[in-house]
């Protein structure tokens, strides 16, 4: 799945969507504009952290 945003992706939405949605395999987020808060609180989503 690749996302592509010109504003600053909504990081609370995408951990919900990853949270239900677990069939992933890769997730490209390079030009999502994701700030460092937003980097931050993906790194700490501790149901995130299976994904690793």
């Amino acid at each position: 799945m690749f996302l592509s945003s010109q504003q600053p992706l909504e990081i609370e939405q995408l951990i919900t969507f990853l949270q239900i949605n677990k069939n992933f395999k890769y997730l490209h987020l390079k030009f999502c504009n994701i700030d460092s808060k937003g980097a931050e609180a993906l790194a700490n989503s501790e149901s995130l952290k299976v994904l690793l």
